[in-house]
């Protein structure tokens, strides 16, 4: 970054008259990566994170990001190619030559006999792998959905009002907790709010199907965060709080997700959600 895109940030900011640590808790982002920012110290910045939180912070104060995008990416190390001359190998001999292709031969008879023994295993034997191979996936599925319910969930797309969400038990409702669509995202800055009664704590379980960002803070969206950090498929995390969790999901559609054993669909949700999961009463519902 050169002085004057990192003095163009700091005059932004101090021609609007705002703090870094104002700017901080509007952006939800930590006031020393802020100042990193300015400061072109670019090594203390989280290498997940560092594109958005540049990206974030030059447009909260109108500042063009791609030069300041450029800096960043310049500032990182390059690998550099060595030949080492003196390590190469030198002239085989005419003995060295005969007992290197007697080794390959011999290596490539082997793969030979390999191969035969394979094919000599036959189709059946194929198709029954290949059918196990097939079948975790869907054993992974069957376990982590068996008995829960499901909540489908607002699309950020739509307008519909709470009432819209379908929940479908297998079970009594006085035996298990309600988790309900009690505000959309529409008229909530922090995502969509479900509110869940008939019970003193909010669990939170969320299954990995592909890779994707999570974040996860306790005691509502300004809360502490608990949890940040990349899920691998097949992945499983589980958070309990006696009263709010704020969870947000990079890519909804590539997890299970279950809220005091009901299930929020979020198979159509292609970009980046927050989950307000809070214990109401009887009169907040």
């Amino acid at each position: 970054m050169t002085g004057l895109q990192k003095n163009s940030l700091r005059e932004a900011r101090l021609k609007d008259s705002i703090s870094i640590e104002e700017i901080s808790e509007e952006l939800n982002i930590d006031s020393i990566y802020l100042e990193a920012i300015e400061n072109e110290e670019f090594s203390t910045l989280p290498s997940l994170y560092a594109k958005g939180y540049i990206r974030t912070y030059a447009r909260f104060l109108e500042v063009d990001p791609n030069p300041l995008l450029q800096a960043y990416k310049d500032s990182m190390p390059k690998e550099a190619v060595v030949i080492d001359n003196e390590n190469s190998t030198p002239p085989l001999s005419r003995k060295e030559r005969a007992e290197l292709h007697q080794s390959k031969r011999s290596s490539s008879s082997k793969k030979k006999w390999m191969g035969k023994k394979l094919s000599s295993i036959g189709w059946p034997i194929w198709s029954l792998i290949g059918l196990i191979i097939l079948a975790i996936p869907l054993l992974i599925w069957w376990l982590s959905d068996d008995n829960q319910t499901v909540v489908h969930s607002v699309n950020p797309s739509t307008t519909s009002s709470p009432s819209d969400a379908k929940v479908t038990s297998e079970q009594s409702k006085s035996t298990r907790a309600e988790v309900k669509l009690i505000q959309p995202s529409e008229t909530y800055d922090y995502g969509d709010v479900y509110g869940i009664s008939q019970s003193d704590q909010v669990q939170v379980k969320v299954t990995a199907v592909k890779p994707t960002e999570i974040r996860v803070r306790e005691s509502g969206p300004q809360g502490k965060i608990i949890f940040e950090k990349e899920l691998q498929s097949n992945q499983v995390e589980t958070f309990t709080h006696d009263q709010w969790i704020s969870l947000r999901v990079n890519h909804p559609s590539h997890v299970l997700l279950s809220v005091n054993g009901v299930t929020i669909d979020t198979s159509e949700q292609k970009e980046i959600q927050v989950y307000q999961l809070k214990v109401v009463d009887g009169a907040e519902r």
